[in-house]
Order: C-alpha cells, then sequence, then structure tokens
C-alpha cells in the first residue's frame, strides 16, 4: 500500500504515512479461520542496528527505521506476499497465505533481493557512527497454520516459521539464507551456493584462515583492516560492482593493494558487441559473470591507482568470454 497523498510505501498497520503524516485508510480485510497451508516464510533485520544507533538521536533513529521498513514493507507488497508483523528493526513476511500464487518462493526470493538493493541504497546514506549496517534475510518454505490468531490478526504459526528465524539470524549481512526446501523450489530459477563450501575445501588443504561469509557491498570488517585484496573473477560477478569496490577502499590500509583477475570489456568493436548480445545468457551459465563490464575504468573510479595490468586470455572458451585482465592497483596513502 502507498500513501494516497504523496504516494510514498507505508508501514503495514500504520494510521498516518511516515513521510507526508497524511491520514492512512483502514485496510484490515475479513477474518481468515485457521487453515494448513504451504507457504515461504521471510525474515529481514538489519544486522548492527542497535551498536549503530545507541549514540544517535532517537529522532534520527526512528526517521531511519521507518524509512527502512517501508522499503521491506514496500518489496513484500510488490511481489503478492504479506506482511505478518514488524520485529523493531526488520520483518516477517508471509507469500502463500493468505493469498497463494504458484510461484510463491519464486516470488519470497525476488523480494528478499528486491530488499537488499533498496537497503542497500538507505544505508548507503546512512553510517551513523562509523558503523555500517546490512540487511540479513532468511527463507524457508513449508507447513504452517494459518489464521486470525486471538482474535486480532492474521499470522502463521509452526516450525517453519521458526527455521526461517533460524536462516535469518545464522546468515551474513548483504546475503539471502534460504532452506533447502525453499532450494527445491527455486534452484533452477537462482543461482544459489551450499553454504561451507569454501570452508570445506580449506580443510581438506590443509591450510589455516578463517572463512567469512558475507556480501562483497557489506564487508563486516573495520576501515583500514587490509593490506591487500585479491579478487579474481569477483568484480565481473558481484550484482554491484562499484559498492564492491568501495568496500575494498574502505578495508584496505593507505597503501594497501588491490590484485585482480577479471573478466572485461573488449577493446574490440565487433567482440564487444558479440558481449553484449551473450552476456544475459553467459550470467546464467556462468554464475552471474558478466562479459562486459569496464573492470579497470571501475577500480579507477573508486580512487586506486593502477600499477600495472596485462591483457589475459581465458582458455577453453569462445572468444567473446576470453577477453580478461590480471593486475594490481593501490590505495593512496
Amino acid at each position: 500500500m502507498t500513501c494516497p497523498t504523496c504516494g510514498t510505501p507505508t508501514i503495514p498497520a500504520a494510521r498516518f504515512c511516515f513521510a507526508c503524516g497524511a491520514s492512512l485508510p483502514d485496510t484490515a480485510g475479513p477474518d481468515h479461520e485457521a487453515e494448513r497451508r504451504v507457504v515461504t516464510v521471510l525474515f529481514g533485520d538489519l544486522s548492527e542496528f542497535t551498536s549503530w544507533s545507541e549514540d544517535l538521536d532517537p529522532e534520527r533513529v526512528g526517521v531511519v527505521t521507518d524509512r527502512v521498513l517501508a522499503t521491506l514493507a514496500a518489496a513484500v507488497v510488490e511481489h503478492g506476499g504479506h506482511v505478518d508483523k514488524l520485529t523493531g528493526d526488520g520483518l516477517m513476511a508471509v507469500f502463500g497465505a493468505p493469498t497463494a500464487h504458484e510461484d510463491d518462493a519464486e516470488r519470497a526470493v525476488r523480494a528478499a533481493a528486491r530488499m537488499q538493493s533498496a537497503v542497500r541504497r538507505v544505508v548507503e546514506q546512512e553510517s551513523g557512527g562509523g558503523r555500517r549496517l546490512g540487511l540479513r534475510v532468511g527463507l524457508n518454505t513449508g507447513e504452517v497454520l494459518a489464521g486470525i490468531q486471538a482474535h486480532l490478526s492474521y499470522t502463521v504459526i509452526g516450525d517453519t516459521v521458526n527455521t526461517a528465524a533460524r536462516m535469518e539470524s545464522s546468515g551474513a549481512p548483504g546475503r539471502i539464507n534460504i532452506s533447502e526446501d525453499t532450494y527445491t523450489l527455486v534452484g533452477e530459477q537462482f543461482v544459489c551456493e551450499p553454504r561451507g563450501k569454501l570452508a570445506a575445501k580449506l580443510a581438506a588443504s590443509g591450510r589455516t584462515a578463517e572463512v567469512v561469509d558475507a556480501g562483497a557491498d557489506a564487508l563486516p570488517f573495520a576501515d583500514a583492516t587490509f593490506d591487500t585484496a585479491v579478487a579474481t573473477l569477483v568484480l565481473c560477478t558481484v550484482p554491484d560492482a562499484p559498492a564492491a569496490l568501495r568496500e575494498v577502499v574502505r578495508v584496505l590500509t593507505p597503501g594497501g593493494r588491490l590484485l585482480f583477475a577479471e573478466h572485461v570489456r573488449s577493446a574490440e568493436p565487433k567482440v564487444a558487441r558479440r558481449q553484449d548480445v551473450m552476456s544475459p545468457l553467459w550470467q546464467i551459465l556462468a554464475r552471474g559473470c558478466h562479459l562486459n563490464r569496464e573492470t579497470l575504468a571501475a577500480i579507477r573510479a573508486a580512487g586506486l591507482e593502477v600499477e600495472q595490468v596485462e591483457d589475459l586470455e581465458v582458455p577453453a572458451v569462445p572468444r567473446f568470454a576470453s577477453e580478461a585482465i590480471l593486475g594490481s592497483a593501490r590505495k593512496p596513502g
């Protein structure tokens, strides 16, 4: 629902618009008898919210919270879901009750992706106390009991809900954590990676290191933590390469270096046009890889000084997918 006066997405059950203060119409619907339903439950929660807000003016905290909740709720409604409840600095949403669709699990994942991108834009503007906020999202699909609880509001209950909450709390900021039951329904529509896969490879190698599961655009590290960052087919694959590069710059110490090996857009016009045509299909075949990004320009735009770069040709792939670069860049200081 949006405010009829200013068009801003509203917070479920709110009586007034948080943006303009206009009175909102009563959206309460008819009662629903309790019934068993198969649904996908989504939990979204801001990480580090308590630490972020503790030293800030309560009015500012309230404004930011309202913006985030409205953003999350709008993503749910846009994809046909139901906002079950607000959780202070997040929400719980249901896809499949009270209104069911054949693709409710897919709708939930798409809503989660929209939440991440929308909240990311809000967070870019709100760095309170030098701490960074991030959104954790967890999804689970299964049977619930749905209906009016205690004659108050429509909700769903059951172990499916509890599992979805655990999926959210065990996830990483900037990521979408889905259960096996949800994956069974959406695995062919989305690129998914089993959790712990990298840790298992590391253990098998006999090397010692800490594996941190986090999105490239919301790294859970303090400023100026590392003297080296490595990106191998990362900047061509992440959804938002400029945001990832900003994070690299943030966590690098002055004088720190980025080592990279990445697909890039070809300097040859004919090959570049072929990349533009084939890139959407290649993203499906190669786990999100974009063949035609201007990666070197993006590295420079992020404030890094390119030290050296050489052209590479990726073997055993078509010509349009073989363009790559290898090099290093330095953070000034």
